[in-house]
């Protein structure tokens, strides 16, 4: 979503400001207004698992926090008062097929679906977007069992304003930036800079770092050269155990703080962590303007 925000905002208003802190303030006057869906399900996810919660099956259904996985999974929420979402006239007519499909399998593994296209996508996250308010209502014990009738759409709504105005970002040592306040602080593990010890007869072997490490969660390797490579670890498990197998191989190690660019009030990281796309590399690119 964010990249999506720097394209509209360049394509359709205006040059990006000089400042990242003047980004965010002249993005929220825009948009007053805004929720991501992959932000909300990663966020819900987490709270129901901090106040085990005793919705456990709404655990399971956020750890795909894809938009065609939630579409699935969050279409399993069984219970009275879950928003109902059809198409009517032409739109269903040319996806009925498609919404039904993806109530059981994820759309993006179907050949000759419609996902990406700019409607239908729309269309889907509209039905996710009710669906996970609606898991994020529920966590609230009483709040569905106290009435005889429906919560309104403001209460399911509102449900969502812990996690509003706050976008993913990918591949950062931050989990989102907050356009209406500060960013989250950095919680990812420092690199870890790994060296060949050629005086013990250890030399850097690429090829099983990148094969035998991801079996310790997302790792991504960047080589620097022949005798040394630095690695990005998701969580902090992933990295003690990153850490202690290198040790055992016999590899010199080295923990590395992120090379830091400071663009008006935030810090990002001048490459890339860890992440499941590339758009903070390319949002890297748009903020070149900031330095």
């Amino acid at each position: 979503m964010l990249m999506d925000l720097l394209l509209i905002y360049k394509q359709f208003y205006e040059d990006l400001p000089p400042s990242y802190k003047e980004f965010k303030i002249k993005i929220h006057k825009l948009f007053p207004y805004i929720n991501d869906t992959k932000h909300i399900a990663a966020s819900l996810r987490r709270d129901l698992q901090e106040k085990n919660s005793s919705h456990t099956n709404d655990i399971e259904y956020l750890y795909d926090t894809s938009l065609f996985g939630l579409y699935v999974n969050t279409s399993k929420v069984k219970d009275f008062f879950i928003p109902f979402v059809t198409c009517i006239n032409e739109t269903r007519d040319r996806y009925r097929i498609e919404i039904e499909t993806g109530l059981t399998q994820n759309l993006e593994k179907v050949k000759g679906s419609h996902c990406h296209e700019a409607g239908f996508d729309a269309l889907i996250t509209g039905a996710v977007f009710l669906r996970l308010a609606h898991i994020a209502a529920r966590r609230d014990e009483q709040f569905l069992l106290r009435r005889s009738f429906p919560p309104t759409v403001a209460e399911t709504l509102n449900s969502l304003n812990n996690w509003k105005n706050c976008v993913n970002i990918v591949r950062a040592p931050i989990r989102y930036i907050n356009f209406e306040g500060e960013d989250p602080p950095i919680d990812k593990p420092n690199w870890i800079r790994v060296k060949g010890n050629p005086s013990q007869g250890k030399l850097l072997d690429i090829s099983w770092i990148r094969n035998h490490l991801p079996k310790y969660g997302d790792i991504e390797v960047v080589q620097l050269n022949n005798q040394s490579v630095l690695l990005a670890c998701s969580a902090w498990s992933s990295a003690r155990n990153v850490w202690m197998s290198l040790e055992e191989e016999g590899y010199i190690l080295s923990a590395q703080e992120f090379p830091m660019s400071t663009y008006g009030s935030l810090t990002l990281v001048a490459g890339v962590t860890l992440g499941s796309a590339v758009v903070f590399l390319t949002t890297l690119i748009c903020l070149r303007k900031f330095v």
